[in-house]
């Protein structure tokens, strides 16, 4: 295998433990890595908001992260982040599939840069804004002027084909990331094709990059990268999708990936 010089890794799932933890085995090995000079690359659905404590934790104080799924990518710089590359939903579009989750029964969170926005607060969306240690602007989604990185529209996981079958367009990528979270980007964008342009800007062979992830938007990355490792609490699916599997993401599946791969 071609020494690795970037690894790109999800974060729900997969760096986190179940609690939405950094378990202490990940963040040493991350930090271990970053040592020895390997690009490590947080690739996650979360915003920038609430990927800044991550990467924090993990001692990435400069570097480059994926948030929105692909949406936003950004250089990261002693706490601060500029934006690389970004591809938002049109605001047509946004706002017709606003009125179909609406329809639906979904609750509906708008994500822009850094702002998370939602016409109420209802007891799902209380329970994200738990998970991530954020709270959301209460806003007239109507009144906006530019369309979103993206859209999560939270119900409940029974009613899931449902919402995704009312959601549907062919200019949009709608999957269900875990039950009751259906999130919508632009077609045009996906974890994979983040990772395949910071390729070329760093000047880095896919050969000489790994992949890990959880979920199906990260299956996109593990056809980008020359190895791709999926977290044993992986579905079915996105585990064949791997070149291997490790451990799962509450037993340090991560740091295992970096202990045998990058710092053997």
């Amino acid at each position: 295998m071609t020494a690795v010089r970037l690894i790109a890794i999800d974060v729900d799932g997969t760096l986190l433990d179940s609690s939405h933890r950094l378990r202490p085995a990940n963040a040493r090995a991350l930090r271990d890595a970053i040592q020895q000079g390997v690009e490590v690359v947080l690739a996650s659905a979360r915003s920038p908001r609430a990927l800044a404590p991550v990467l924090a934790a993990c001692g990435i104080a400069n570097g480059y992260a994926v948030s929105y799924q692909g949406a936003l990518t950004l250089e990261v710089t002693e706490g601060s982040a500029a934006t690389v590359r970004e591809q938002r939903i049109d605001l047509p579009l946004a706002q017709e599939l606003v009125a179909r989750a609406v329809t639906a029964g979904g609750d509906v969170n708008w994500y822009s840069g850094n702002r998370w926005l939602t016409p109420i607060v209802t007891g799902r969306v209380r329970r994200e804004a738990k998970i991530i240690a954020l709270r959301p602007e209460v806003s007239d989604l109507r009144s906006l002027t530019q369309g979103p990185h993206k859209l999560l529209i939270l119900g409940e996981p029974s009613g899931d084909s449902q919402r995704l079958g009312a959601l549907q367009n062919p200019a949009a990528t709608v999957e269900i990331s875990k039950p009751g979270y259906t999130e919508i980007v632009s077609q045009r964008v996906s974890k994979g094709q983040a990772l395949l342009h910071l390729l070329a800007d760093l000047k880095i062979e896919r050969s000489a990059a790994v992949a890990v992830g959880d979920g199906a938007n990260d299956v996109a990355m593990f056809a980008v990268a020359g190895h791709s490792v999926a977290m044993r609490n992986a579905p079915h699916d996105v585990r064949a999708a791997a070149s291997e599997v490790t451990s799962s993401n509450d037993e340090d599946g991560v740091a295992h990936v970096i202990r045998r791969l990058v710092l053997s």
